[in-house]
């Protein structure tokens, strides 16, 4: 069957004695497919840029020992993409770290258009693109990817991500390795984005992005947050909002939760101000 759009196909496969009988937690199944799918978006927004949007579908099946979730996505954006192969570089991404060994790059040098000579801390060096290289600095990346691995913490012995059935070199971490892919507690991050009315406690009247206060009258919570909405911004300079007690402004709302010193915090910034309302 033709398909409009570009397409890629993948199929998922966890591996361990908990998954012989074709049985696997709804939860743990759930969230690490969820995580493929947030790792997917954000390959594809780095590859193809904000307005390339990708539908990631899954379809379920079995192997003995095994339970297999084939993966399709769909890049279904109004202008081709010009790269419709954000599966693909995530594998790769996950070959940089198992390349890496946990560790950072000893070297980085530009080698031709698109690629890139890594060196790893035993002295082995490989070429990898470009893509790669960046996503692998990526938190939103590697937070989903870390998500994605997690029943390898859960009884699941290995994962895979194979182009096919057939595929006799699949991208596979086991248990062993999970150090190389699941982020420690002090490294791990949950992002959300929602829209929310937001009450202005302070402002910041020559419109720096810095010096903010709110209170979300949805979520009943006072915060402190950078504004990164340049055209808003700009209007508070310019003095076209003269902000008074009680207004509010409707805006999407970045929340970042991340573990400090064993401690949750969580940092918060705002874009995307569509509404000044008035009460």
């Amino acid at each position: 069957m033709d398909h409009e759009f570009p397409r890629e196909e993948f199929v998922l496969k966890f591996e361990g004695p908990g998954i012989r009988n074709h049985e696997m937690e709804i939860s743990t199944l759930v969230n690490s497919l969820l995580a493929f799918k947030t790792a997917v978006e954000c390959s594809n927004t780095s590859l193809n840029g904000k307005n390339s949007f990708v539908s990631v579908k899954v379809q379920g099946g079995f192997q003995a020992g095994s339970f297999l979730t084939k993966v399709i996505a769909d890049y279904i954006s109004p202008v081709a993409p010009l790269f419709p192969q954000a599966v693909n570089v995530l594998k790769g991404v996950i070959e940089l770290k198992k390349f890496l060994g946990g560790e950072s790059p000893v070297k980085t040098e530009p080698k031709g258009v698109g690629q890139v000579e890594v060196q790893n801390t035993q002295g082995n060096v490989q070429i990898f693109n470009t893509n790669i290289v960046n996503m692998n600095n990526s938190a939103p990346v590697n937070n989903a990817l870390g998500r994605l691995f997690k029943p390898l913490e859960e009884g699941a012995s290995a994962v895979s991500l194979m182009t096919d059935l057939e595929d006799k070199s699949p991208t596979k971490i086991t248990s062993e390795e999970k150090h190389l892919v699941i982020p420690s507690i002090d490294e791990q991050e949950d992002i959300s984005s929602y829209i929310s009315d937001l009450e202005v406690l302070t402002s910041n009247v020559d419109g720096k992005a810095s010096g903010w206060r709110f209170y979300d009258t949805e979520n009943d919570v006072e915060f402190s947050a950078n504004v990164s909405d340049e055209k808003f911004l700009s209007d508070v300079k310019n003095k076209k909002y003269n902000f008074q007690r009680g207004d509010q402004i409707k805006a999407t709302v970045n929340s970042v939760k991340k573990m400090v010193s064993q401690r949750k915090r969580t940092e918060r910034f705002i874009t995307d101000v569509t509404t000044h309302i008035r009460p």
